[in-house]
């Protein structure tokens, strides 16, 4: 994006919240379903919203059977706030991750107060929590005065396929998405955080090869605001518990006002991010170069300073050994667990040190970690929920998902205007638990939803089931078939299933064009486009 210094009397005061991060999160939906809503708060100022606003927010947007809206009876009795801390740890004589260290090696000072650390896990696998990676990049743009190889994400363009080897030696339980953002203002999740690791590099390239855009100003700087906002919260929803990992692929000629870059790490919208920056040496960056007290130049550097990350400049174009070394410095990285000091949910500054004796003990050891964290007592969402979220932000992603093969036939039904559908699972691909008699069973949840001519997406509805095979049929290799009942919109040209099982998290995709469904359609079906309601 193009630098823009900001002029004294004109800044914006942001106001981010919870409900803009909810408003990210469900796109173009927010709007559409509280009319009013931002005629009384547009979109720059909605600071005021309430949490009953919230509420009536989620109800519009998602209609769930009772199967998934269980009670979650909420403890009223205070908990002891606590956070995990990422913390890297490399050696600077090796350069290589600092392996042995132990919990007792480390001081904390949470607001300058020193907390008691205990070593949740380091340099093992199975010890660390998985890692949800985003590939994040800036859309083609063209101008006479900007170079987008160099400025923008242009250098990435025609190697994206060197980074597949790092991909395919990720840990099974990592995932890996694609995100990026215009100067024009639009923005996207080109891939939802998934297994298959063939997927990213194609994501990549499809947004990569794009036309270009017309290089923008304050549009671009609330694009790449509003992406990284979305991605936190699509992270949180598609693989919770998982650590964000940030990666641009972006020569960060960027400026932003200071308190909106800020403002992407101080939402309470998901986990705090590990921020990275990758490109090749063009632009000459100094260390958090503040322009003034309103203007924050090289924002993936700055954040990357603040989220414990770095970014790394490749000359020589090697832009898979910079990949590889992230990847490395993080499967050696230890989580330490903190009681924390203050009030939940806001954020505390951290210092994060080695005792006097590591220091004795283990020589000249650098230390990244975060500048500050969110300290949390709150109970985990519901199972449920965050299986329908997760659904939700699939089927508005557009995107292909294989990890689950699936097909469907349909057939309009003779008694009302509904649909009957059945699904014909890979029972292979699912992750199966013994039940009684020799059977096995596997939980699963599916959405379905409309699509139109224009992009739109419309009778969303979710529903979670168990899935059951027979010895026999297992024997037999005979798919597992789903049926479900479903009221096509008038409006609609496809309809979009996703499923996804609940134990693994994969995800498989598949689109049924409407003139593919037998039977006679209704001449008056029941339900207008966009206001059909899940049965």
């Amino acid at each position: 994006m193009r630098v823009v210094l900001p002029v004294r009397g004109k800044i914006r005061e942001p106001g981010w919240d919870v409900c803009r991060g909810l408003s990210l999160a469900f796109g173009s939906r927010f709007q559409q379903t509280l009319p009013g809503f931002q005629h009384m708060f547009p979109t720059r100022l909605l600071s005021k919203c309430r949490l009953f606003q919230l509420l009536a927010l989620l109800a519009a947007t998602v209609s769930l059977p009772k199967s998934f809206v269980t009670a979650h009876q909420q403890d009223p009795t205070p908990k002891p706030a606590s956070a995990t801390i990422e913390v890297i740890a490399t050696d600077k004589r090796t350069k290589l991750p600092a392996e042995g260290l132990v919990a007792d090696d480390f001081e904390v000072l949470s607001d300058r107060l020193k907390v008691q650390v205990h070593l949740v896990g380091g340099t093992s696998e199975s010890a660390l929590r998985p890692l949800s990676f985003w590939f994040v990049v800036q859309c083609p743009e063209e101008h006479s005065y900007y170079n987008w190889v160099s400025n923008g994400s242009g250098f990435i363009r025609g190697k994206t396929g060197t980074l597949q080897p790092i991909l395919q030696a990720l840990h099974p339980v990592d995932t890996v998405g694609v995100a990026h953002w215009c100067d024009d203002g639009k923005l996207g999740v080109d891939l939802l955080p998934t297994s298959d690791r063939s997927a990213p590099v194609k994501a990549l390239d499809t947004v990569l090869s794009a036309p270009a855009v017309s290089i923008g100003t304050i549009a671009g700087g609330d694009a790449l605001h509003d992406m990284v906002l979305r991605v936190r919260d699509v992270t949180q929803r598609i693989t919770p518990g998982a650590v964000p990992v940030l990666i641009f692929f972006y020569g960060d000629h960027s400026g932003m006002f200071h308190k909106e870059v800020e403002d992407m790490l101080e939402q309470p919208v998901g986990q705090l991010p590990i921020v990275y920056g990758i490109n090749n040496g063009a632009v000459s960056v100094q260390r958090l170069p503040v322009t003034n007290e309103y203007t924050q130049m090289y924002v993936v550097h700055f954040l990357s300073e603040k989220t414990g990350g770095q970014v790394l400049s490749s000359f020589r174009g090697d832009y898979a050994a910079e990949f590889d070394h992230i990847v490395h410095e993080l499967y050696g990285r230890y989580e330490l667990g903190i009681a924390a000091q203050g009030e939940n949910g806001k954020h505390h500054e951290i210092v994060v040190r080695l005792s006097e004796a590591a220091r004795k003990k283990s020589g000249a050891i650098d230390l990244r970690f975060p500048a500050s964290y969110i300290s949390t007592s709150q109970a985990p969402q519901s199972p449920e929920m965050l299986t329908a979220a997760a659904l939700l932000q699939a089927i508005k992603a557009n995107t292909p998902y294989t990890e689950i093969p699936f097909d469907a036939s349909a057939k309009y039904s003779t008694v009302d205007s509904s649909t009957q559908f059945r699904l014909f699972i890979d029972p292979n691909s699912l992750s199966w638990s013994d039940s009684e008699g020799g059977a096995r069973k596997a939980l699963l949840a599916v959405a379905i939803a409309g699509l139109t001519s224009d992009g739109g997406v419309v009778g969303t509805q979710v529903k979670q089931f168990d899935a059951m095979q027979s010895e026999a049929d297992r024997a037999a290799k005979k798919a597992v078939i789903f049926g479900a009942s479903y009221t096509v919109p008038q409006s609609v040209i496809r309809v979009r299933f996703i499923l996804r099982d609940a134990t693994s998290a994969h995800l498989g995709s598949f689109e049924l064009p409407v003139e593919r469904i037998g039977g006679r359609a209704p001449v008056n079906p029941s339900s207008p486009s966009g206001s059909e309601k899940p049965r």
